[in-house]
């Protein structure tokens, strides 16, 4: 009896997410030029210096709602989200390339003790023309401008999806 309440509301927390989701403004439509997104994100216990699940999430920025919210993974958690959106958005509106942060889960157990996890995340973004890094220097997509770098060498392309250790 008591499993059949928690499925339903999880299912309820669901729909809500996708309504949010549906309801929000598009990525493209939010972030000028982006062009690409990748999220790196470690998801830790507290107490743990090795994260518990670690993945990337590549985000399909034509079509993703400018909506960043994970939801906690863990099973004694009831409705616990990891919500990035404001730091995510306020990033990527100011151009910022490369920036890392973290979040703790909105939760709480089934003895209403705040859940104790969070997240460390890494957000890799490219825009079209370029970008600033997370010190605010200006990034080119073409360094040198379009003639070449300087004494008219080639110029190197610089790679603003930086690759994950």
């Amino acid at each position: 009896m008591m499993r059949r309440g928690r499925d339903l509301e999880a299912k309820q927390r669901m729909q809500e997410r996708w309504r949010r989701q549906d309801e929000s403004k598009r990525l493209r439509q939010a972030v000028a030029g982006i062009e690409d997104l990748r999220i790196a994100i470690d998801q830790r216990d507290e107490g743990d210096e090795l994260p518990s699940v670690s993945h990337i999430r590549v985000v399909p920025v034509e079509s993703a709602p400018a909506l960043f919210e994970i939801p906690c993974p863990g099973k004694d958690c009831c409705g616990g989200v990891y919500d990035m959106t404001d730091a995510v958005m306020s990033a990527l509106q100011s151009g910022v390339t490369r920036f890392e942060g973290s979040c703790a889960c909105n939760g709480s157990t089934a003895n209403h003790e705040p859940c104790r996890r969070t997240i460390r995340y890494t957000v890799y973004a490219r825009y079209r023309g370029g970008g600033v890094d997370a010190a605010g220097a200006s990034r080119s997509a073409n360094p040198g401008g379009e003639s070449g770098g300087p004494g008219g060498k080639p110029a190197k392309r610089q790679t603003v999806i930086a690759p994950l250790p």
